[in-house]
């Protein structure tokens, strides 16, 4: 607390008013996170197979590969819950914010073709 109240009052009275009026926008880079995901599958594989090598009966000592498999199924799965969380999550503050239409982002396309698209398709592929 002492640092900030050394920091000059102009300075501090600007700073508030770029905050007020400049959202926080936090780049995304889905290299880094990418590589955070792959550090931990790989930390779960070596945990799994020191804890199967040193504690597990020799059953387990010999088949370590299918707990490392299994933690690293959960674990893909857990990451893959979280971008797509994160993307619609995105997506919904860019409507809100009214910076982007629905139609610009993709919101309103189906994930699952309509028996109707599907007639579509077939009466465009035999034009």
């Amino acid at each position: 607390m002492q640092a900030i109240q050394l920091i000059p009052e102009n300075v501090m009275l600007r700073a508030q008013k770029r905050a007020d009026e400049e959202p926080l926008r936090l780049d995304n880079n889905w290299v880094t996170a990418c590589c955070i995901f792959v550090m931990w599958d790989i930390s779960a594989v070596g945990i799994s197979y020191v804890l199967c090598i040193r504690c597990g009966t020799p059953w387990w000592q010999g088949h370590w590969w299918v707990v490392a498999i299994s933690v690293v199924a959960i674990m893909v799965l857990a990451e893959v819950a979280f971008v797509c969380h994160t993307l619609l999550s995105e997506k919904q503050i860019l409507l809100q914010s009214g910076e982007q239409t629905s139609a610009d982002i993709g919101v309103d396309t189906p994930l699952l073709f309509t028996s109707d698209d599907v007639d579509q398709f077939a009466t465009d592929a035999n034009v």
